[in-house]
């Protein structure tokens, strides 16, 4: 699954965002470029895969991991971490291998707060990835 983007942020800087999502059966892999550049994971892993993009410059702030098949905990931290970012970030998930096992309907819940209308359609094992922002409309993720 690819999904691609251009946003225009506030002071009108134009962004090239790529997300890309295989599940386990489809290629198990992760991928989130920021004009044509892998933004700061090391190793991509199973799970949520999050690059947090500052609205307001066009700069990535944050890369992390939540593995929702394994860790009984991970959706919490998901959902935590997604509170505290700051209203407006730029929002990008990728799906590797598998995330809905474990995901809370709090987590998904979270996941519409950045504009996602289709978290609900994440099956075990499946591809799934999001652009979205902190206190999107619902619908409006990309």
């Amino acid at each position: 699954m690819n999904t691609n983007t251009a946003a225009n942020i506030s002071t009108n800087i134009i962004i090239k965002i790529k997300v890309q999502s295989a599940g386990y059966e489809h290629g198990n892999y992760a991928k989130i470029t920021l004009n044509d550049q892998e933004i700061g994971f090391e190793n991509y892993s199973r799970g949520i895969n999050i690059g947090v993009i500052d609205q307001t410059t066009g700069q990535p702030l944050f890369c992390t991991t939540f593995d929702t098949h394994a860790d009984k905990n991970a959706h919490l931290a998901f959902t935590n971490f997604i509170h505290s970012l700051p209203p407006g970030s730029i929002v990008v998930i990728a799906v590797q291998d598998e995330a809905s096992f474990l995901l809370s309907e709090a987590a998904k819940k979270v996941c519409q707060s950045l504009g996602s209308n289709l978290i609900n359609n994440l099956k075990y094992r499946n591809y799934w990835a999001m652009i979205g922002q902190k206190g999107a409309d619902p619908k409006t993720a990309q």
